[in-house]
């Protein structure tokens, strides 16, 4: 989803500020969504838990993979220190 969101973000030519939003919040849905959907599906089973620790796992996967590109995109723009 997130090299998706970046091959459609760079034809746009949105400013950097724009794409980092666009990557960011655009793919970290799956755990707000998925929950409540999964417990008014499944609320009376009871191995609910067993059903959504697929949707637990790639949710941490999404933020470590966030993590990774804003530490990339803020080395990116980090201002290079002045020689004394």
């Amino acid at each position: 989803v997130l090299l998706g969101l970046r091959q459609r973000a760079r034809p746009l030519a949105l400013p950097v500020e724009d794409e980092i939003t666009l990557l960011l919040c655009g793919s970290q849905k799956s755990l707000a969504n998925g929950m409540p959907m999964a417990k008014a599906l499944f609320g009376g089973y009871a191995a609910l838990g067993l059903l959504v620790l697929p949707m637990l796992a790639f949710h941490q996967a999404q933020l470590l993979a966030g993590a990774i590109l804003a530490r990339r995109y803020g080395a990116r723009s980090a201002v290079p220190p002045q020689a004394d």
